[in-house]
């Protein structure tokens, strides 16, 4: 019916047969999920009205049983070059320019005009669970991609837990996102690495940074529905820098 101001209901497209979902709140006039116990007793009486009690719970489905974990692990990779230093001299030229004559071999020396080009990456086990009260089993790489010569320091570090909670209604989506921060540093100056570590050389950052922060208790579990599903993203943000 169109032009009328309201819509007909519709069968549903799709159905998904899986475990219940948990219990889903923070999105009010939107979606939710509750479970309740109501029990009604009939009084089979004119003048007596029928007794009903009603009881709300929360509900969290038993997990169904883990694949076994296979040895290797899923990562994101990301790759960055840094900007080509160009026109500058470094401190100890510029010094000796002023108490003596600079020679061409002295700025050649110790100074290299080539960025450097790295590659970070995330990992998790495969497959990747993570569980409340438990920490991120994280591993972090930095990988050398080039030949450089200047010492390359973690200035920062951020790692989030990501929920996207995608409704549906119909053939209309909308995504909801949260997020939870387990741990986040900066002004941090470790040197990663060695300058005169060969090319393609990795290095794990210590993963003492971000153990002992746990996922919080209150993150429900990932769940799939006709017209409700969240999933999970690990977020890490790495600031890197260079002299």
């Amino acid at each position: 019916m169109s032009g009328t101001g309201f819509e007909m209901a519709k069968p549903p497209s799709r159905h998904v047969k899986k475990t219940l979902p948990p219990t889903l709140s923070g999105f009010p006039g939107e979606a939710e999920i509750r479970y309740f116990v109501k029990a009604t007793v009939n009084r089979h009486s004119f003048f007596k009205e029928n007794s009903r009690a009603y009881t709300p719970f929360n509900f969290f489905p038993i997990e169904p049983p883990r694949p076994p974990s296979s040895g290797s692990e899923v990562f994101a990779r990301q790759k960055h070059t840094f900007a080509t230093l160009t026109g500058q001299e470094p401190v100890k030229s510029k010094m000796k320019g002023i108490f003596g004559l600079k020679k061409d071999n002295d700025l050649k020396s110790g100074y290299s005009t080539e960025a450097p080009f790295m590659s970070v990456d995330a990992r998790l086990p495969e497959p990747a669970i993570l569980n409340c009260n438990q920490e991120v089993p994280l591993r972090i790489l930095v990988k050398k991609l080039n030949e450089f010569h200047e010492p390359i320091y973690l200035q920062s570090l951020q790692v989030s837990l990501i929920g996207n909670t995608k409704v549906r209604a119909h053939e209309v989506f909308r995504t909801e996102t949260n997020s939870w921060v387990l741990m986040s540093k900066s002004n941090m100056g470790i040197v990663i690495g060695h300058p005169s570590d060969a090319v393609d050389t990795e290095t794990v950052l210590d993963d003492r940074m971000w153990r002992g922060q746990p996922l919080p208790n209150t993150v429900a579990p990932s769940f799939e529905t006709c017209n409700i599903s969240r999933h999970y993203e690990v977020d890490v943000r790495v600031g890197l820098s260079y002299n």
